[in-house]
């Protein structure tokens, strides 16, 4: 579960994407309007919008609590961000005019069928 996300200003909490073969295949949320609010940037997005584009685990004890700036954000401790869209400018393959960080706070990532366990 996505803890937050900022679309077009508004949060957006308990944000639940299912992907299949790294692409947004069905969104969820605790309310309507966070599901409406995601749908109708990627219907005005282009490109790979609903495409993997990154994965990060934020390992700084320094930053503690969700702020808005998806920069401190996603660095949280024990931490995990997915952004979707473009990531051509860390070298990736997918153009976009989109690149939507979302920050899950404590969560459980698994590789591969192995449990990651984060520091903390």
């Amino acid at each position: 579960m996505i803890d937050r996300a900022f679309i077009r200003g508004r949060p957006v909490e308990q944000l639940k994407l299912t992907f299949k073969r790294g692409q947004v295949v069905h969104i969820d949320a605790l309310g309507v309007e966070s599901v409406r609010l995601l749908a109708e940037l990627l219907a005005a997005s282009s490109g790979d919008k609903d495409r993997i584009a990154e994965l990060g685990l934020g390992l700084n004890p320094g930053v503690t609590v969700l702020t808005g700036d998806i920069l401190l954000d996603e660095k949280i401790n024990d931490s995990v961000h997915i952004a979707i869209g473009t990531n051509a400018s860390y070298g990736g393959q997918n153009r976009s005019n989109l690149h939507l960080g979302l920050i899950m706070l404590y969560p459980s990532l698994w590789l591969d069928g192995t449990l990651i366990r984060l520091p903390g």
